[in-house]
């Protein structure tokens, strides 16, 4: 989904739609259209658009920003309430459909192409299983390590050692 086109979808989840995202911006409903259109060289920002999206109860406008990126977003459930069990079951769903991915690759390639449908297909499981397989890493470290992050970042100027 195309950036624009999820804040359309987002503004369209809201209860009131327009006019209440608007109002929730502090803008009419003619200056919210003629931004998320572009109207005139009018634009919205990311603030408002991340607004928009925490009033729609979505995540929409993520989604669409990670996929233009050229990634994926992944949306974390409350890892604190998470069993052991369930990184196991995650790590287990993962490894079911990398093969279900390789069984769709393999009938996709017996021709020696892969046509648009078949990629659509295989792009929309690789997304998946990206997903699936970013979210059991989460759970896994945030179970499993005792440390909060790996990542040390550099201090201007100073290299980390």
């Amino acid at each position: 989904m195309e950036i624009r086109s999820a804040i359309v979808s987002m503004v369209g989840e809201v209860r009131g739609g327009w006019t209440v995202a608007a109002a929730h911006l502090g803008m009419t409903y003619n200056a919210l259209r003629n931004r998320v259109y572009e109207t005139k060289g009018q634009t919205l920002s990311y603030y408002e658009a991340l607004a928009i999206q925490e009033l729609s109860g979505t995540t929409l406008f993520v989604e669409a920003f990670a996929a233009a990126s050229g990634g994926t977003f992944v949306k974390l459930p409350d890892i604190d309430k998470l069993e052991h069990r369930a990184v196991h079951e995650i790590f287990s769903d993962v490894i079911v459909e990398l093969g279900e991915h390789m069984k769709e690759f393999t009938v996709a390639t017996a021709d020696g192409v892969i046509d648009s449908a078949e990629r659509r297909s295989l792009e929309s499981l690789g997304a998946d299983i990206q997903r699936k397989f970013a979210l059991m890493q989460a759970c896994m470290f945030k179970m499993y390590c005792r440390e909060t992050s790996t990542i040390k970042l550099p201090v201007r100027g100073v290299a980390n050692g």
